[in-house]
């Protein structure tokens, strides 16, 4: 296999753990270059990522049930609840 291949397949096998760690809140191109340099060990660590958010004020990252910030101690807005579920945490039924 020449240089030009394996720099190839490199880049294509590391968009797999940067597209989970991005659906974790992760940075999408920090993911994708560890993933193509280190994809045997890039693809379960992105696995095994907890989701995050970011804070709206200080722009750090948080878990996502948390209700004050730890980096900037602002009260954090309420998640909002998922569009089949209301409020009193009961099944939506139209």
């Amino acid at each position: 296999m020449d240089i030009g291949t394996l720099a190839v397949v490199a880049v294509v096998i590391g968009l797999l753990p940067a597209a989970i760690a991005q659906s974790k809140g992760e940075d999408f191109l920090v993911w994708w270059i560890y993933g193509a340099a280190f994809f045997i060990v890039a693809l379960p660590h992105a696995l095994v990522l907890a989701p995050t958010r970011i804070c709206p004020f200080c722009a750090e990252g948080i878990k996502p049930g948390a209700v004050v910030c730890p980096h900037c101690q602002r009260d954090l807005p309420a998640e909002s609840a998922p569009p089949n579920q209301s409020s009193s945490g009961e099944a939506y039924w139209p």
